[in-house]
């Protein structure tokens, strides 16, 4: 089987990712991509709750009507209970994806803290999904200006660092590394 990596570039799932990017700009989007029982992957594109407020978060989802309390345009908080009932199903999470839309596709010191849980001790700090991958869509910029692009990140625990796995272009095709 070919290296997912790969498989998220030839079966349209970057470009995907990148295409829920483009609709929920000048806001960060977020979404997951996972795998059935079958081995097909899909992306499961998520409300960002740090959204712009046009539905009511009552209840589990928020507390709240409107964007949360500490949200600013540059940050998501992923809506996780379609991440829950995948999961229930037995489906395995492989990435979390999220955008920038400044353009940038590096992790961001937010980024990091959030996938280590604001880990500041452990030897080495834990991802709060030990097996999975990151994607980070970035954007044209404030004006769509520049080409997107895409990089996937994983973290290794032995180095305690993150290694950019992949990287792909504005059609969501690999590129490299």
């Amino acid at each position: 089987m070919a290296a997912l990596s790969d498989r998220l570039a030839d079966q349209g799932l970057v470009a995907a990712a990148m295409e829920h990017a483009r609709s929920a700009f000048p806001l960060e989007c977020c979404g997951f991509l996972l795998e059935r029982e079958d081995g097909v992957l899909y992306y499961l594109p998520v409300d960002n709750l740090c959204g712009s407020g046009d539905r009511s978060m009552s209840g589990p989802r928020g507390g709240v009507a409107g964007r949360r309390e500490g949200c600013g345009r540059y940050r998501f908080e992923a809506d996780t209970l379609p991440l829950l009932g995948a999961l229930l199903r037995g489906e395995r999470l492989r990435v979390i994806a999220h955008s920038h839309p400044d353009g940038d596709v590096g992790l961001s010191a937010t980024d990091r803290e959030m996938i280590l849980c604001g880990s500041t001790g452990g030897h080495p700090p834990r991802p709060w999904f030990d097996d999975c991958f990151w994607l980070v869509v970035g954007l044209g910029g404030r004006h769509l200006d520049r080409e997107p692009e895409a990089r996937l990140f994983r973290y290794d625990r032995k180095t305690a660092r993150f290694a950019e796995v992949a990287r792909y272009d504005g059609n969501g095709e690999r590129v490299g590394p």
